[in-house]
């Protein structure tokens, strides 16, 4: 888009922009590393065709320092990608977006948006961020991975039958089935077994269970399946996206939280 169009699509969108967040690592042998960047560019690029919106392009820099054992895992910083998410947003902001919906497909990213958010509240801000709760998109986009573990021989988990089924549905030049690693290999191994019978977790522990860098298996799933996983996340967005442009309480309600926080009071 140019400059102009920006500015114009502010009205239109009002003022939301979604950023689609991944990363890029490896996804056994037969998908592409940017497969979590890719997909959540695609359900946000699907979702703005059911209600407008602003869609960044695709935010690559994901929380993946416990995964580079794995080839083509692309890691940076924890402090620069907290740094950099946040320097990102205030510009979205600046740029006359106030409302800003981060979409995550990558479940290490989770902690990572966590403290995004915890350091939000440190500072005054003239704009709004808003995010998923848990890993999945939404409702629908969890239901449609459901089915298609129900109908297909093939498991979830990471490197699975749902990515391959969304990269058969999306963009099937980009992968390659018949590298697919066979079944055993997205099964979890249980060399930190102890540790997770005593309810504990160490670093390094994705690795234990996970030394393939595989959580499931794609087995047969299709590019049919695939259509109604992504169509199931662009209706989760689109959702999304309206109750954010209802939205007129959650930045009046952190401006009072950071007045108060300035003058404690019981």
């Amino acid at each position: 888009m140019t400059a102009q169009e920006i500015v114009e699509a502010r009205d239109i969108c009002g003022g939301v922009c979604v950023v689609p967040m991944g990363c890029i690592e490896r996804h056994g042998s037969h998908l592409p590393t940017g497969m979590d960047v890719m997909q959540s560019w695609h359900f946000a690029d699907m979702a703005a065709q059911l209600e407008p919106f602003m869609v960044f392009p695709g935010w690559y820099l994901g929380s993946l320092s416990d995964c580079t054992f794995a080839p083509g895992t692309i890691a940076f910083p924890l402090d620069l990608c907290v740094e950099a998410l946040e320097q990102l947003c205030a510009e979205i902001s600046r740029n006359g977006y106030k409302k800003i919906l981060l979409i995550n497909s990558h479940g290490g990213n989770g902690p990572l948006i966590d403290f995004f958010m915890q350091r939000f509240c440190e500072k005054d801000r003239d704009y709004m961020v808003y995010t998923q709760a848990g890993f999945y998109i939404g409702k629908k986009y969890a239901a449609a991975r459901k089915k298609l573990v129900e109908e297909a021989n093939c498991t979830n988990g990471h490197a699975g039958g749902p990515e391959t089924a969304i990269a058969s549905y999306l963009f099937p030049e980009c992968m390659n089935k018949s590298m697919m690693l066979p079944p055993e290999t997205g099964i979890a191994e249980e060399r930190c077994l102890s540790m997770q019978e005593a309810g504990l977790r160490v670093p390094a522990g994705w690795f234990a269970a996970h030394p393939h860098h595989s959580g499931g298996w794609g087995g047969e799933a299709d590019a049919e399946h695939g259509r109604a996983i992504c169509e199931g996340a662009a209706e989760d967005i689109a959702g999304y996206v309206r109750a954010i442009k209802e939205d007129d309480t959650s930045l009046e309600i952190f401006r009072e939280f950071r007045e108060k926080t300035r003058h404690p009071e019981l």
